[in-house]
C-alpha cells in the first residue's frame, strides 16, 4: 500500500483521505474504550470528516465507535468532552476528533478508559504566514550571528526553521501525553505520517517514547501488535476499573484537572497499507509524588493563557475552580485523629475565580496592543522587503538609454541648481578615486561617496528619485558599478 503523508500538498488527495479513513477505521474495531484522534488544524479535520461521511468510511467507524467531533467554541466543548466520556462509560465505545494545540490536546484528562489509543494523522505546524510565526522566524534568523557568538563551542544555534519545526513536535508530544495519565493507566500511541519515521523526527519525540518505538512494515504488522498489546493488558483487572454506573458516569473530567503521574511505555510507528501504526509495548507510569499541603489550587486562573491552548479568559471565568484540602504530615484530621497518608483528600469545594471583569478587560487590552503592534511590524517589514526587491528589478531592467549629457541635463532639472553643483562636485571625486590604493581602500571611499550621491538623489522630485539612482549606475566606471549597487540596496529601506 501507500505510504500515509499529511502533507499541505498531499492532505486534500482523495486517495490519501480515503486510506487514512480506512486506517482509522481498521483502529476502531479492534481498540477497545475511547480512542482520540487528532488532526493537526481545524480545516484538515473538517476535510477528512467530510470525506468519510461521503465514502462511507464514517459508518465503518461509527459500527464500533460514536464519533464525537471538537467543538470550535470553548462554550460548547463541555457538551462534547461529557457526551464522549458517556458513550465510553457505558461500554458503546467513542472515537474524539480532536486537534493539535486544540481544547482536547491540553488540560483535559482521558485517563483509563476515556484513551486506550491517541492516533496523530500528522505533522502540526503553525500556520506558514500567520504574523507571529513570520517575525518570529525572521528574529531567529536576524540575531543568529549574534547568538552564535555567544554559544559555547559545539552548541547550535535556534534558527527560525528550528524553531518552527520545534512547534510542531511541542504539539504533537502535547497530545501524545493524553494516553497515559497514571502509574495504572495504559495505551497505545500511533503515528499515521511516515515523516515520524526520520531519526530527526523520533530525536523530536518526548524521552519516554524514544526507545519504545517500532516501525511496522505495514498495517497487517501493527494490526497483529495492536491486538497482542489490547490482550495482555485487558486481562489485568488493576489495570481496567469497572465501568462507571449511575450519577458518576456522567461526570465529566472537563471542569477539573487531575493530577497525573510522568509516563513511561513504549510506542511504535509504521506505514504502509491503508496507514501506519504505533502501539505501547507496555503501560506503566512512574508514579508521582501526591500533593502536600493545606490547599492546594487545580486550576490557576491567574495565568495567561497560552498560545494554542484550550482556554481563554472568558471562558476560565466560566469555568469553577477546584480546591482540595490536604491533611499535612503529622497534622490532625478534622476527627482529632493524626493523619496517616499525606496525599488523602479531605473535602473539596468550589469557590468563586479570583479574576474579575476589569482583570479581564485589562488582560484583552494588553493582548490586543501586542498584536496590533506586531501586525504594524510585520506590515512595516513587509513594505521594506518590497522596495527593496523593487529596486533590485529595477536595477536588472536598467539599460543606458541616454548619452552622458542627456543624463547630466536630467540631473540638473531633477535636483536644482544648488544640489547639481554638488552633484557635479561628487563626481570629480569618483573620478580621482586612485585604483592603486588597495581594494579595502578603494571600496571604503566609493562607499562614502555612492551614500553622499543616494542622498543627493533622495532630494529630487519624487518622479525622478528611481530614475537618477538606477541610471546612474550606467555612467560610472565599471569597476565601480558593482560598490554602487550593493550600496544602494544595502541602504535601500533607509530614508
Amino acid at each position: 500500500g501507500k505510504r500515509l503523508n499529511s502533507s499541505f500538498q498531499n492532505r486534500s488527495n482523495p486517495e490519501y483521505l480515503s486510506d487514512l479513513g480506512n486506517t482509522i477505521a481498521n483502529f476502531a474495531r479492534q481498540i477497545p474504550d475511547g480512542v482520540l484522534v487528532f488532526f493537526p488544524s481545524y480545516s484538515v479535520m473538517e476535510i477528512c470528516h467530510e470525506h468519510w461521511q461521503k465514502s462511507g468510511i464514517a459508518a465503518r467507524i461509527e459500527k464500533h465507535k460514536t464519533i464525537v467531533v471538537e467543538a470550535k467554541l470553548s462554550s460548547e466543548m463541555g457538551a462534547c468532552v461529557e457526551r464522549y466520556e458517556e458513550l465510553v462509560q457505558r461500554g458503546q465505545g467513542a472515537m474524539f476528533f480532536a486537534v493539535c494545540r486544540g481544547k482536547a490536546s491540553e488540560g483535559i484528562d482521558f485517563a483509563d478508559r476515556r484513551a486506550r489509543a491517541v492516533v496523530i494523522t500528522g505533522l502540526p505546524y503553525p500556520p506558514l504566514k500567520e504574523p507571529r510565526v513570520v517575525l518570529k522566524r525572521k528574529y531567529l534568523d536576524a540575531i543568529r550571528p549574534e547568538q552564535a557568538q555567544m554559544l559555547r563551542a559545539g552548541d547550535k544555534v535556534l534558527t527560525g526553521n528550528d524553531w518552527y519545526q520545534q512547534q510542531a513536535y511541542r504539539a504533537v508530544n502535547q497530545a501524545i501525553g493524553r494516553v497515559i495519565r497514571h502509574r495504572n493507566d495504559y495505551g497505545a500511541v500511533i503515528l499515521c505520517d511516515d515523516r515520524f519515521g526520520s531519526s530527526a523526527a523520533r530525536d523530536a519525540l518526548s524521552l519516554w517514547l524514544r526507545p519504545r518505538i517500532h516501525v511496522c512494515a505495514g498495517f497487517g504488522d501493527a494490526s497483529k501488535e495492536l491486538v497482542r498489546f489490547f490482550k495482555a493488558n485487558l486481562s489485568k483487572p488493576e489495570l481496567n476499573p469497572p465501568l462507571a454506573r449511575g450519577p458518576a458516569a456522567s461526570k465529566s473530567s472537563f471542569s477539573t484537572i487531575s493530577s497525573s503521574s510522568s509516563g513511561v511505555g513504549s510506542a511504535a510507528r509504521g506505514s504502509g497499507a491503508g496507514g501506519a501504526g504505533a502501539y505501547l509495548d507496555r503501560a506503566i507510569a512512574a508514579a508521582g509524588q501526591s500533593r502536600v499541603g493545606v490547599k492546594t489550587e487545580i486550576t490557576d486562573l491567574t495565568r495567561a493563557p497560552q498560545a494554542g491552548g484550550g482556554s481563554d479568559l472568558a471562558s476560565l471565568l466560566g469555568r469553577p475552580q477546584t480546591v482540595i484540602e490536604y491533611e499535612r504530615p503529622g497534622s490532625a484530621t478534622p476527627s482529632g485523629t493524626p493523619a496517616k497518608t499525606p496525599s488523602k483528600p479531605l473535602s473539596t469545594r468550589w469557590t468563586a475565580p479570583v479574576l474579575d471583569a476589569s482583570e479581564v478587560r485589562k488582560r484583552r487590552l494588553e493582548q490586543d496592543a501586542k498584536e496590533a503592534t506586531m501586525r504594524k511590524r510585520l506590515q512595516s517589514e513587509m513594505e521594506l522587503d518590497r522596495k527593496r526587491k523593487h529596486l533590485q528589478s529595477a536595477f536588472e531592467r536598467s539599460e543606458k538609454t541616454r548619452e552622458a549629457s542627456e543624463f547630466m541635463a536630467f540631473c540638473k532639472a531633477a535636483l536644482g541648481s544648488d544640489a547639481y553643483n554638488r552633484f557635479k562636485q561628487l563626481l570629480r571625486q569618483i573620478k580621482g578615486i586612485s585604483k592603486d590604493a588597495g581594494t579595502a581602500n578603494v571600496i571604503r571611499e566609493a562607499t562614502s561617496l555612492f551614500m553622499t550621491a543616494r542622498a543627493l538623489f533622495q532630494g529630487a522630485r519624487d518622479d525622478s528619485r528611481e530614475t537618477l539612482l538606477v541610471e546612474f549606475v550606467h555612467y560610472l566606471p565599471p569597476g565601480l558599478r558593482k560598490i554602487y549597487r550593493d550600496t544602494i540596496m544595502e541602504n535601500a529601506t533607509k530614508p
